[in-house]
């Protein structure tokens, strides 16, 4: 004969049949609750819930790069017998203790991987990471001499007109156009004047009402720490002499009178900007091996570009 038993919330079930088949409900409705009590039961299921919620969690979220090279690099077996691998472990056993003293090496390498502690290790997954990297970009292999002078010829294109002195675009170009020079004479204030910015614009207009010579004007201002005349120069090089932004200033100064302030490091400067000379872009034979260099670089980042696509696209298929 069947038998039925009726659980409703807290309450202790209620049965459709006889009163000694209501005891052995009311017994099965205790002894589930004393055993959804147990601490191990407890423990069991909230791990089974973290493991469910973490393979939920992995399956949503993309591994990064790093974590596709580094799986990569263990498929390949590339921590198996690389040497730097071997000696991070047992330092890395033997800091924290994983062995006794005089253990061999091979024991303290065996107990850190027991602990998974090569997998988890950033330095070594970085590193191995790395040696992945290396292998998609390939060797570097060196282009013919058409080759150099074709993309010689492509990158100096780039190179802008006369009057800006650099490239048109931020690609290889801007390693190899050549930089329009400044040549000028200037006349120093030094920063610690109590008036400087009322003396700067006092002495550009003296200068230009007077049309003092450059030549003439060494004895003016204060003694300053760079040569009265200057140049030529590219922007680059004023910048690394006077402090950032003042080789733009020389650069938008006319040619044949004295203008200014310019700000420096150091100070103020009046200048006279005596010449300018047009960028000339260097001959083959002086920028060959910077060509090489591009273009061996240009040619492995695609190769890795292209190879890491397939293994985003393997791990995106097969998980």
């Amino acid at each position: 004969m069947g038998m039925s038993c009726v659980f409703r919330s807290r309450r202790k079930p209620q049965m459709n049949t006889d009163g000694h088949r209501s005891k052995i409900c009311v017994h099965l409705y205790s002894s589930v609750v004393s055993l959804f009590r147990l601490p191990a039961v407890h423990f069991i299921v909230v791990g089974a819930l973290l493991y469910a919620g973490n393979r939920a969690w992995r399956a949503e979220v993309k591994p990064t790069d790093e974590e596709i090279l580094h799986r990569e690099a263990l498929r390949l077996g590339l921590d198996r017998d690389d040497a730097l691998v071997h000696d991070r472990l047992v330092r890395l056993g033997r800091f924290l203790g994983l062995a006794k003293d005089g253990d061999p090496a091979t024991t303290v390498e065996a107990e850190v991987r027991a602990l998974g502690l090569d997998r988890d290790d950033p330095v070594i997954r970085r590193y191995l990471a790395h040696l992945v990297e290396l292998s998609l970009a390939g060797p570097p292999l060196n282009p013919t001499e058409e080759e150099l002078r074709a993309a010689s010829d492509s990158l100096l294109a780039g190179c802008g007109p006369r009057n800006s002195g650099g490239p048109r675009n931020s690609g290889g170009a801007a390693l190899l156009c050549g930089a329009e020079l400044h040549a000028f004479s200037h006349v120093y204030l030094r920063r610690e004047r109590a008036s400087l910015d009322r003396d700067g614009d006092r002495l550009l207009r003296e200068l230009n009402d007077r049309r003092v010579d450059p030549a003439s004007a060494a004895g003016i201002g204060d003694a300053s720490p760079h040569p009265a005349r200057v140049g030529p120069a590219s922007v680059a090089a004023l910048d690394r002499s006077f402090g950032a932004g003042f080789g733009a200033a020389v650069a938008r100064a006319p040619v044949g009178s004295w203008a200014g302030p310019i700000a420096s490091s150091h100070g103020l400067h009046i200048v006279f900007v005596h010449e300018r000379q047009p960028a000339r872009p260097p001959d083959f034979a002086a920028i060959r091996n910077q060509v090489a260099w591009q273009l061996i670089r240009d040619r492995q980042q695609r190769r890795y570009e292209k190879r890491m696509s397939e293994l985003r696209r393997t791990t995106d298929e097969h998980g």
